[in-house]
């Protein structure tokens, strides 16, 4: 056992239990759960100490400690608290544009965005422009580790009655997967 091991596994902060129980939930990577099984006489002269600490998320590793005592403790997938992710697909009203660069110096603009409440793996967001029920133009973006993401499409000008349409689907830091429902705008008349 390494003098750094030993000095780890005698500190009353650490007790064998506590170093024993890190290890089984696969957390603590100091000391060898062989080494952390038996309490050290000297040990018992010491007396107790504890800190509580929360990991923050997204944050793997930790360092805590009292005194001259520390602690890491390496989050584990596995064990990672469930956190609630909530993300919002909006789609905007389509506006005219004026003075825009090749393919059309004037047209119509359809824009859309999310916004996630924690950073997600990545979101994959597709819009829609309509002109009535036809579908004229669509533009997929994909945007990875954010909180929010969005894409815009264009159309030549034509007088009508628009609506754009986005949907997403989101990869969560988890490993799981949704997509959204379809959102839509107001349609809005350009003349």
């Amino acid at each position: 056992m390494s003098p750094k091991r030993r000095h780890l596994a005698t500190r009353s902060a650490l007790s064998a239990a506590t170093v024993a129980a890190l290890m089984a939930a696969g957390t603590l990577a100091a000391v060898p759960a062989a080494e952390a099984s038996a309490p050290q006489a000297a040990a018992a002269q010491h007396t107790g100490t504890s800190t509580t600490f929360v990991i923050p998320p997204y944050v793997s590793t930790y360092r805590a400690g009292t005194g001259s005592t520390r602690v890491t403790v390496t989050r584990s997938p596995s064990v990672s608290p469930a956190i609630t992710i909530t993300c919002n697909v909006i789609a905007s009203n389509p506006f005219r544009f004026y003075g825009g660069p090749f393919p059309y110096p004037s047209g119509i603009e359809g824009l859309a965005h999310v916004s996630c409440d924690n950073v997600v793996n990545s979101i994959d967001l597709l819009v829609v422009l309509f002109r009535g029920t036809t579908a004229l133009s669509s533009n997929e973006r994909v945007t990875y580790s954010t909180l929010t993401a969005a894409a815009d499409t264009e159309y030549v000008y034509s007088s009508g009655s628009y609506r754009t349409g986005a949907i997403a689907a989101v990869a969560f830091p988890d490993g799981t997967s949704g997509t959204s429902d379809p959102a839509y705008s107001a349609v809005t008349t350009i003349l």
